[in-house]
């Protein structure tokens, strides 16, 4: 199972991308094969990856748009 975390930034509070590193890094045990990062100025997510079945980096998240203004993190079984 992959870990998946991340948090909504308020107007008064400051982004601060360790605490979204260091949340990530508490779920090293859910995915310790891979790891993903998004931040936008207000909204971040990261993602932790367990590949059992896929080995292959294709199933690296977080998934961007090309301008990386988009951003998916999920979690699936195939």
């Amino acid at each position: 199972m992959c870990g998946i975390a991340g948090y909504v930034v308020h107007e008064n509070s400051g982004n601060s991308n360790e605490t979204l590193i260091k949340m990530t890094h508490g779920l090293t045990n859910r995915g310790p094969d891979d790891k993903g990062y998004f931040w936008l100025p207000r909204v971040v997510s990261g993602s932790r990856r367990l590949s059992i079945i896929d080995l292959s980096s294709s199933g690296r998240a977080p998934i961007c748009n090309e301008t990386r203004t988009v951003a998916l993190v999920q979690n699936y079984n195939s």
